[in-house]
C-alpha cells in the first residue's frame, strides 16, 4: 500500500501565496510511478493534479498515452483523495505495474 503524502511537504511549496507548477512530488510503488503537483492560475482555483504511469522511465520520458491523470482539491481532503486514488490505480492495474517492473528489472540485468 502506498503511504499518504503529508500536506506539510506540499505546503512547503507555499502554493497559497505564490502558485508554482514547477514544484512537485514524485514516487514509485512496485512498477507504478506517480507525480503529484499543484496546478491553477490563482489561489482561488488551486488544486492538485496526480498522474500515474508505468516504470521504468520518469514523467518526462514516458509517452503521454501511458499516463493517467486526475485532479483533486488543494486541501488535506484532496491529499486523502489522492492517497485513495493511487492505491485504487495500483490495485486495478496491478498486472500492468508488475509487467512494467519486470521489464525494468530485465533491462537492468
Amino acid at each position: 500500500m502506498i503511504e499518504r503524502v503529508e500536506v506539510g511537504h506540499m505546503q512547503s511549496y507555499n502554493l497559497r501565496d505564490r502558485l508554482s507548477v514547477t514544484k512537485r512530488y514524485t514516487g514509485s510503488f512496485k512498477g507504478m510511478r506517480f507525480l503529484i503537483r499543484p496546478i491553477g492560475d490563482s489561489k482561488e482555483d488551486a488544486r492538485f493534479e496526480a498522474c500515474v504511469f508505468p516504470e521504468p522511465f520518469n514523467y518526462e520520458h514516458t509517452a503521454e498515452e501511458k499516463k493517467t491523470y486526475e485532479e483533486f482539491p488543494y486541501s488535506e481532503e484532496g491529499l486523502d483523495q489522492i492517497h485513495r486514488w493511487l492505491n485504487k490505480m495500483y490495485e486495478e492495474r496491478q498486472e500492468e505495474w508488475n509487467d512494467a517492473l519486470d521489464r525494468g528489472l530485465m533491462a537492468d540485468g
